[in-house]
């Protein structure tokens, strides 16, 4: 997140001669700030007519490249050195107070509201964020900024890690090429400047080749962003060198007031434009940074009457940019813990959202941000950093860390979530009885829960949304006389235990071919790398590997869901999923493919709602109406039945009439919100076979 610098009204870097030059507020900078801010809240508030406010990230990126190469190059043109001492002791006192006060804040809360489970893996994430590499930990469990329904309190914090970790090379990188530059040419700047460009087009190659096949790296790594940084440092470096140049080339001003309108408008067009399918970043990324760069360099060759400014020398401009690092901060923890409490935010609840971020914001901006900025910590070792400042960012940081150990150790305090209540008893039945509290012999405990997946995903033979290559993933009988298949996506996978030892009770060969976000269904799909075009090529192979295999019999499923289905997401897709469905169904085998019908699903993972009402486990159960996707539902075996493909249901086993619970004896169905466990599946298996058999009959 980028903060508060000041620089020149006119030119942010002066002459190498002049001394050291007065700084005044760039307004242009200020409110483009308040531009960036608000189209990334106005994204998380989930605004439809924003679904690209994620690029608010970018235009922070770009601003800080901007400002905190013309601080270092006015530095080092000014007295020949640069003092690294004194450049981190003023990142500290501007960065990391307020954003260490939010993160004990946000802990805080947690340990209020938050299940014990997630409890756990927040307190990890509050670790990540207090030693600034929270960018890293997100890309390390792969997680989607834009797709992913499991937020983290701390997860905008990856920004705070990316900025942190170019302050703590730039400097160092910029000086180095400086007198590199400076021995092999009277003009150092224009050769810095071609150093620069070059780390700028590395960075973004680099963007644009991991993108679509690491997205999570790729999303949040410096590696991969530092070239965002590079175009504004670029911009400030041309500044420098026409500053120091025998001539001050201008530009006139109506251009410079038509470039700082056309980079407001791409600006919010990409906003209105791009949404969580958009291949991002990678080449996308370079419409939002050069716009920034565009209204930026409106504003650096002196002033301009009619551009952009007036917009963004507006007061309310004015005052959200100057709060806008405390805004970044605040708005997604508060979006987080209330949409945990009291669901999605609509109108009126996202308006309570924005304006408690907003006071929570002047607040930490009053009492936070300016002290620190301004007074407190402001002395120095002759050695370089700031006394005061140091103690207060480690005594903060120890708090942050001390809180994380403090959740841990509640829960270690408890004892098992899951232990100290009666045994439950029970085989599988239809209805289900299910089990009014988490009984002490719950399989799996609720901490396994997530764990509780069939071997293929182990064995790599669930693929993930890049690999393009076909495994060997063989099971049941390694000598059958006959072969089965298991084909499709993960929802076919959660059945792998039932189809296994319906293989090896018939001594056949299991063959198995599944794939993350692609169900067997002819349609097209995206994923959260943005397209998605693996699925269909691996679609096509497999249906050709079948027709080689020649199987006795076809078991496939698909997740009954629009949540990756390319394009619309509405009823208006039904006869796209419908259609789709029908025409895998009619290219496999004939009357030798059943269907799976798909299970429920849950707004949260039943272990985490299940955690936090150990007593109460209908508080963690769905009307029966709520937890299926009816019309899809409906859609998949109207499709089945005209394509004369039998159907096996398991609905009864999982839900009565009215509900749809989380644990029937002793065994908690779920593994997360919409995948049952290995272990019911496995429970289930005896249930499961007789229904293919008699599927295979009428079939």
């Amino acid at each position: 997140m980028a903060f508060q610098v000041r620089t020149r009204a006119a030119t942010p870097i002066d002459p190498p001669d002049h001394g050291a030059p007065r700084r005044e507020l760039r307004t242009d900078i200020q409110g483009l700030r308040a531009v960036a801010v608000g189209l990334v809240v106005l994204f998380h508030l989930g605004v439809p007519f924003l679904p690209g406010g994620y690029v608010g990230v970018d235009v922070f990126f770009v601003i800080s490249g901007f400002l905190i190469t013309s601080h270092l190059a006015r530095e080092v043109t000014g007295t020949g050195r640069l003092r690294f001492g004194r450049f981190y002791a003023r990142r500290i006192r501007r960065i990391i107070p307020v954003a260490l006060v939010v993160a004990v804040a946000t802990f805080a809360v947690a340990l209020l509201v938050s299940s014990p489970l997630r409890l756990e893996r927040i307190a990890a994430d509050a670790a990540s964020a207090a030693l600034y590499v929270p960018n890293m930990w997100l890309a390390l469990n792969g997680t989607s900024y834009l797709t992913d329904s499991n937020e983290s309190p701390y997860q905008q914090y990856w920004s705070l890690g990316v900025e942190e970790q170019f302050y703590l090379i730039w400097p160092a990188l910029l000086v180095g090429l400086f007198l590199l530059a400076r021995r092999r040419s009277g003009r150092p700047w224009r050769l810095l400047g071609v150093g620069v460009t070059a780390l700028v087009l590395v960075s973004l190659a680099a963007s644009v080749w991991f993108t679509p096949t690491r997205q999570a790296w790729a999303f949040f790594s410096l590696p991969t962003r530092a070239w965002e940084f590079g175009v504004g440092a670029l911009l400030a470096l041309l500044l420098l060198a026409r500053a120091a140049g025998d001539q001050r080339w201008s530009v006139p001003a109506p251009v410079r007031a038509t470039a700082g309108w056309l980079g407001l408008l791409v600006l919010v067009g990409v906003a209105l434009v791009y949404d969580a399918q958009t291949t991002f970043p990678g080449s996308a990324a370079v419409l939002p940074v050069a716009a920034t760069a565009l209204v930026i360099a409106a504003g650096s060759f002196g002033p301009v009457t009619g551009g952009g400014g007036v917009l963004l020398d507006r007061a309310p401009m004015q005052f959200v940019g100057r709060i806008s690092y405390s805004v970044y901060l605040w708005h997604w923890p508060v979006i987080v813990f209330a949409t945990e409490l009291w669901g999605p935010p609509g109108l009126l609840s996202g308006t309570v959202m924005l304006a408690v971020t907003v006071l929570l914001s002047m607040a930490s901006y009053r009492f936070v941000e300016e002290p620190f900025r301004s007074g407190f910590g402001a002395g120095s070792f002759r050695a370089g950093l700031p006394s005061r400042t140091v103690i207060v960012a480690a005594l903060v940081t120890a708090l942050v860390l001390a809180a994380g150990f403090v959740g841990l150790g509640k829960l270690a305090s408890r004892g098992e979530l899951d232990a100290g209540r009666p045994a439950a008893t029970g085989e599988p039945t239809a209805p289900p009885v299910f089990t009014p509290y988490v009984p002490d012999n719950l399989v799996p405990s609720l901490r396994a829960a997530s764990s509780d997946v069939p071997v293929l995903y182990g064995d790599g033979c669930v693929l993930d949304f890049v690999t393009t290559r076909i495994p060997d993933c063989t099971y049941g009988d390694p000598n059958g006389t006959s072969t089965i298949v298991l084909f499709g996506d993960s929802h076919a996978a959660q059945w792998f235990p039932a189809v296994e030892r319906y293989a090896l009770d018939r001594q056949a060969t299991l063959v198995v071919f599944t794939r993350s976000a692609c169900p067997a269904a002819d349609v097209r799909m995206s994923s959260p790398n943005g397209a998605y075009p693996q699925c269909d090529a691996w679609r096509s192979a497999v249906l050709d590997r079948i027709d080689a295999l020649d199987p006795a019999l076809v078991v496939t499923s698909n997740y009954d869901s629009f949540g990756f289905l390319a394009g619309r997401r509405s009823a208006d897709d039904l006869p796209t999923w419908r259609a789709g469905v029908q025409r895998t169904l009619e290219r496999l085998p004939a009357g030798r493919t059943v269907m799976m019908a798909d299970t429920p699903h849950f707004a949260d993972a039943p272990s985490n709602c299940l955690a936090a009402h150990l007593d109460d486990t209908a508080a963690c159960a769905l009307p029966r109406a709520e937890a299926l996707n009816g019309e899809i539902r409906e859609a998949s075996a109207a499709a089945a039945a005209a394509a004369g493909v039998p159907m096996v249901d398991l609905l009864d086993h999982l839900c009565t009439d009215t509900t749809c619970g989380p644990i029937a004896g002793n065994r908690l169905l779920y593994r997360d919100v919409h995948h049952l466990g290995a272990a019911m599946v496995d429970a289930l298996a005896p249930v499961i076979e007789q229904r293919l058999d008699a599927a295979r009959s009428t079939g």
